[in-house]
């Protein structure tokens, strides 16, 4: 299936603020989840020496600034999103693993099944992101489930916790779902899963309920 190059964006170029465009129906639910091991090895476990140091000096920035605002300005975030690219599909397989904390409802799945997901006709937005001290990687990923008569679902919403604060959840949500616009498509639910980790996830998702 061939992939989908949608951009690649500064954060200074796209709007601020989570506010969905659809009616949304909501479904939550409590759950426990067991730890899942990890299967095999991608580009960003063997690059995590130079993501750590390059944090170090996000942190240094952080200190610096005047301002939250001046901090991200500074940064000079850049966010490139594929949709439905089966050449990192082990990649996203291992986020639907390993990620806790900005995870809508823990559910895994394997490359298999994420490839079946695509060819059942249905949307996977990889995240990737990069700002001037270097590249961040495959941080994340939202699956778009469809329905019928143009309807789709948001199956879950998943970003690496070394993404977070940075206001990069927010645009990514906003671009999958001005996309979504373009294509005619309506959002009419989100599946949430409660769990004793994925806070950061329930905060967003508490912005984004109508």
């Amino acid at each position: 299936m061939p992939v989908s190059k949608v951009c690649i964006i500064s954060h200074k170029s796209f709007p601020s603020g989570c506010k969905t465009i659809f009616p949304l129906k909501i479904i939550t639910f409590s759950s426990k989840v067991s730890s899942i091991k990890k299967k095999f090895i991608t580009n960003e476990d063997l690059s995590k020496t130079k993501q750590y140091q390059a944090e170090g000096l996000r942190e240094n920035e952080k200190e610096q600034a005047a301002s939250f605002e001046e901090y991200i300005n500074k940064l000079n975030i850049k966010i490139d999103v594929l949709i439905n690219n089966e050449i990192n599909l082990e990649r996203l397989s291992q986020l639907t693993e390993k990620t806790n904390q900005f995870n809508f409802n823990k559910k895994a799945f394997t490359v298999s099944q994420l490839k079946q997901f695509i060819n059942a006709g249905n949307l996977v937005y990889e995240l990737k992101v990069s700002d001037k001290f270097g590249d961040y990687g495959i941080v994340g990923l939202i699956l778009i489930e469809m329905k019928g008569n143009n309807d789709a679902v948001l199956m879950n919403y998943i970003i690496s916790c070394r993404a977070l604060g940075r206001n990069i959840e927010h645009q990514f949500f906003d671009f999958v779902l001005n996309d979504l616009q373009q294509k005619k498509i309506k959002l009419t639910e989100i599946v949430f899963v409660e769990n004793e980790k994925n806070i950061p996830a329930r905060l967003f998702f508490d912005q984004i309920r109508l």
